[in-house]
């Protein structure tokens, strides 16, 4: 039985529903196009020839609440074609043996991806092209926030792109999509989770500011396109959504 000891007084309040944490996602084997081989821990995936075209696998978990963050590292990234990976909705994934090629566009899978090619794939449409591209060695990370109905990407711990994702937490699970290859591509089943990249916060901004909402953290400061000011003569300030220490940047010298 749970058991509590006081030493002070203080108050203690039991959650009656406790949120079971989600578990390490696995490519699902059912949910696996064809000519994509899993390793057998199911972290691996890869086409070890060319397609010919798009090919895709789901996880096997769904998310719906609180924090997603899910790594990969690219083992191979083949000469000819890219790689897509994200988040989507595992209604479109059909089954391995009566659906084994792509039914839809590989895009419209997607809720939100990133191409090697440094592309950003939004509600099942290219949103945004010539971002970050990433290839051999590279860790790739999406971060998604279901309360804020945000997402980051990360190259290599660093993040490269912040954006919003309206309806995400009507619940998805990581997708990947090999495009023609030989690609391979493999889950850390324990990665490292970065805090969120910060964010200028619409509701500490007067009317006359008005912000983008992707931003690119290409450098360690904002783009300075990323804060557009309408100003008719007064002056405007915005906050930025995340508090900062002094370990938070590197101290620089004049």
């Amino acid at each position: 039985r749970p058991c509590l000891i006081a030493v002070q007084q203080f108050d203690v309040e039991m959650d009656p529903t406790p949120t079971i944490p989600a578990l390490t996602p696995e490519w699902d084997p059912a949910r696996c196009q064809q000519d994509i081989v899993l390793s057998p821990d199911k972290l691996s995936a890869k086409v070890e020839v060319d397609t010919q075209s798009a090919r895709t696998v789901w996880a096997t978990t769904t998310y719906s609440s609180g924090v997603l963050f899910i790594e990969i590292e690219v083992e191979l990234h083949g000469r000819a074609g890219y790689i897509v990976y994200g988040v989507g909705n595992r209604n479109f994934a059909g089954d391995s043996v009566k659906q084994p090629r792509a039914a839809l566009p590989f895009e419209e899978y997607y809720v939100v991806g990133f191409s090697s090619r440094g592309d950003l794939i939004t509600a099942g449409a290219i949103e945004r092209r010539g971002e970050e591209p990433w290839n051999n060695g590279d860790r790739m990370a999406i971060r998604i926030d279901f309360e804020s109905e945000t997402f980051a990407a990360y190259k290599n711990s660093h993040p490269v792109l912040v954006g919003d994702c309206p309806g995400v937490a009507v619940g998805v699970s990581p997708i990947v999509t090999l495009l023609y290859g030989p690609h391979t591509i493999r889950i850390d089943p324990m990665p490292r989770v970065p805090p969120s990249p910060p964010r200028w916060d619409p509701n500490m901004c007067p009317p006359g500011v008005k912000l983008s909402n992707y931003e690119c953290m290409r450098s360690t400061w904002p783009r300075r396109d990323s804060l557009l000011f309408s100003l008719p003569l007064f002056s405007a300030m915005g906050r930025c959504t995340s508090t900062f220490s002094s370990s938070t940047f590197p101290r620089r010298h004049s």
